[in-house]
């Protein structure tokens, strides 16, 4: 379980990694410094997004709950759909990180159905792999399979192979260790290999997976007979 809840604080780092603005969708609310919330509520909104990201990255979650919960407001005096669903998907690995995975489900819900209705691909794709990892931390193994492979298509869809590998990386840990299926396990295995071993990823994004993916090579490397790519580098 320790192991577990260690991969759970890794995903959604790798997760917040992967969860940045659109610029095409902020082009008129960019406002590092807000002097009239009020008259300018997308602005205020964004504003305290980007802050309730910064302390998030920095492990403040008090701070970056109160700032969030300022976004969310603003998102919704402005009707900013985009902010408030981004807000809802920032509060959720917030309530996640702070031990409260039915906090978290509640955003992710709520993130989800403004995906939805907006059409978001992107929040969509963040809101399932949110619930994957949600459902995964209260044991509810089938419903977060069914949410990351949600999540999976439209990071194949968006052609996004950090959020390709964060999501194998969450679907070994269910097919490998909780619900061991090693078919599943391993072809999840030789579609990581494919995107790091083959010629599809940037030196960022290898940096930041090469040290968990190698740990699952040397566990999978005997295991499996079918796996895709070369084993070594």
């Amino acid at each position: 379980m320790k192991n577990a809840l260690i991969l759970i604080s890794s995903l959604m780092l790798l997760l917040l990694a992967a969860c940045q603005e659109n610029p095409n969708n902020l082009k008129s609310t960019i406002a590092p410094n807000v002097t009239n919330e009020e008259n300018n509520p997308s602005a205020a909104a964004l504003h305290y997004n980007q802050l309730a990201d910064s302390f998030l990255k920095k492990k403040d979650l008090a701070s970056a709950a109160t700032n969030i919960q300022a976004s969310i407001t603003y998102a919704k005096k402005a009707n900013n759909t985009f902010l408030l669903a981004r807000g809802y998907i920032l509060y959720g690995i917030i309530k996640t990180q702070q031990g409260d995975p039915i906090g978290a489900k509640e955003n992710y819900l709520s993130a989800l159905t403004i995906g939805e209705q907006q059409h978001l691909q992107s929040i969509l794709g963040q809101a399932y792999g949110g619930l994957g990892i949600t459902y995964l931390t209260l044991g509810e193994y089938t419903t977060a399979e069914e949410n990351f492979q949600k999540a999976l298509v439209i990071a194949k869809e968006n052609k996004n192979l950090r959020e390709q590998l964060s999501i194998y990386l969450a679907l070994l840990k269910i097919y490998g260790t909780v619900q061991v299926d090693m078919p599943k396990a391993c072809n999840t295995m030789s579609a990581m290999l494919h995107i790091v071993d083959g010629v599809q990823t940037d030196d960022q994004t290898r940096a930041a997976f090469s040290s968990k993916i190698e740990a699952f090579r040397n566990v999978y490397n005997s295991k499996c007979t079918n796996l895709k790519g070369p084993l070594t580098k």
